[in-house]
């Protein structure tokens, strides 16, 4: 099974693509301060055609 990376940006610097492994993800963090749906909606809006993500919106 191929190894997938989600691609969050570029390292300063050096320029290298900077990922997190795709498998099972829980974002946390203070209420109306942290960013947590719009990162989690950047997450899954790059995911690789044909992944699938839950999302409880609350």
């Amino acid at each position: 099974m191929p190894s997938y990376r989600i691609h969050l940006g570029f390292e300063i610097g050096t320029g290298n693509a900077v990922g997190i492994p795709l498998h099972h993800a829980v974002l946390t963090g203070l209420t109306r301060l942290s960013g947590k749906t719009t990162a989690a909606e950047a997450i899954m809006g790059r995911l690789p055609e044909g992944f699938k993500a839950l999302a409880f919106r609350t």
